[in-house]
Parts: C-alpha cells; structure tokens; sequence
C-alpha cells in the first residue's frame, strides 16, 4: 500500500496545472486566429488593389466619363483612386482585427494633425478643384505663368503638370495657378502675329510700310477679323517702333512667326532702312 501511494503521488504530479492548460489553449487558438487573419488581409489587399486598377480602367472607358474634358476627367480619376485605396486600407486594418471606432479615432486624429502640418497641401487640393471646375485652361493648353511657360500634360491633385517646348517636366502647385495670373496662349483658336521692328525717325514709313505689308499676305493669312496691316505702334523723340500684324491660326503662330521675322529683316537691311540703336547710358558727375 505504501507503493502504491507514492505511486499514485507520482502520476498526479506529472499532470499540468487546468489555468496552464488553458493558457496554452487560448494561445493557440489565438494564434491560429490572427495567422489567418492576416492571411484573409493580405489576400484583400492583392485582390483590392487589381480590382481598383479594373474598376478605375471601365469608369474611364464610360460614356459619361468620356464626355468630360480631359482635364476634369484626369482630376476625377485621381479623386477616385485615392478614395478606393484609402477604402482598401480600411477594410485591411479591419480584417486584421482592428476595432472600426478605434480606427476612426485614430484617422481622425491623423487627418487633423495632417491638415494642421500640410496646410499648403490642402491649399492645392482646393485650387486643382477650382481648376477642374472653372477650367482656366485645359490638358493640352500652352500656358505662361509668373516664370514658366509649357504645356499642359495633367492635372493632378496637387499639382498640374506642364512640358516645356524643350521637353523639360515641370510640376505646379494649383495654389499658385488658382491664385495668379495665367496666359493661356492656345484657348482660341486664331491669334494675331506681330511682329515689331524699331526704326530711327528719319526712316521713310510709306517705305517701311510698302516693304513689309507684302509679307502679311501669306498662305497661312486670315482675313477675319482684320485685315494685314502695319502700323506705328510707338514713338519717341528719336526713333519709332513699325509693327506688321495679321491673323492666323493658333497652331500657324510660331512657324509663321519664325519664317517672316528673318525675311523682314533682310529686306529691310537690303533698303538700307536705318534702324534705332539702344541710347547708352551716362553717368553724370
């Protein structure tokens, strides 16, 4: 009998604990729980992000959206991926096992920290709004603000992006185009070529004018609304400015403008008709 106990004794001892047993459970179970969770996560995230890209491809393909300018259209596409992604991450973080309240509170609390932090941001967000609702200029404008000149290849959320006619990529803060001035260069159709040429005063105009009015009449010439003419645009006491101007089509501007102006020159030069000089400056003592 006293075998036996100790026996007995040893066999109970070897048995774990029932809250060791338990803790081991829930381990476990909790475990396998969040491996899944984060696999089911991981699978919405692939899935999402190629669902996004397919469901942002037909919304573009649509009639409705194809109606919309381009500039309107490109805006809202990038308003609709950043919804949709932001939507995504959501759904992930929820998936993982991240209570909705407390994922609310803490984007709240980043948004407004964000917008505290990127208030120049923000700024821009409102301006390309107001581009792709008043629309000062459109994909495919040639454009000149404060200090850069090009054309208008998107309009993003923050910023618009333009190329330069020597291929340069320049990006723009819509703040700044919604808050200053911008030529818009290419928004009619037709435009009128000038082109200026500063003479002395002694220069014969009837002369001037019956050598350079010939040039006006080119194949390219329109005769609506005006029709070519040249005219005394300024005057000082020593010289004065002869100016040649006509109608042409928009996309005609520049080569027109490029194939005159030399010849203008040289049948100017070859009259012998005295151009003005830039008067020096002096200092007096």
């Amino acid at each position: 009998m006293r075998y036996a106990f100790l026996f007995d004794e040893a066999a109970a001892g070897s048995e774990k604990p029932d809250f060791l047993a338990k803790i081991e459970a829930f381990l476990g179970n909790s475990i396998v729980s969040a491996v899944l969770r984060v696999i089911a996560a991981i699978a919405i995230l692939i899935i999402g992000i190629k669902l996004i890209g397919w469901v942002t491809k037909k919304i573009g393909k649509a009639k409705a959206f194809s109606r919309m300018s381009p500039d309107l259209r490109s805006f809202l596409h990038n308003v609709l991926r950043v919804v949709l992604y932001v939507m995504l991450i959501l759904s992930v973080v929820a998936m993982i096992g991240v209570p909705m309240a407390s994922i609310i509170a803490v984007v709240s609390s980043v948004a407004l920290a964000i917008g505290l932090a990127l208030q120049g941001s923000l700024s821009n967000l409102a301006g390309g709004m107001m581009i792709a609702m008043f629309h000062p200029f459109r994909i495919g404008d040639y454009i000149t603000t404060e200090d850069m000149t090009g054309t208008v290849t998107d309009l993003g959320l923050f910023y618009t992006t333009i190329e330069t006619v020597d291929n340069r990529r320049i990006l723009l803060p819509n703040a700044n185009l919604s808050n200053n001035a911008i030529v818009n260069t290419t928004a009619k159709e037709t435009r009128r070529l000038e082109l200026n040429f500063p003479l002395m005063q002694e220069a014969d105009f009837e002369q001037v004018k019956a050598i350079l009015l010939p040039f006006g009449d080119q194949p390219e010439t329109l005769r609506e609304p005006a029709e070519p003419e040249v005219v005394i645009s300024s005057l000082t006491p020593l010289a004065m400015t002869v100016t040649l101007r006509f109608w042409c089509k928009t996309e005609d501007y520049w080569p027109l403008y490029f194939r005159i102006n030399p010849q203008t020159m040289k049948a100017l030069n070859d009259a012998n008709v005295p151009f003005a000089h830039a008067e020096p400056d002096y200092e007096i003592e």
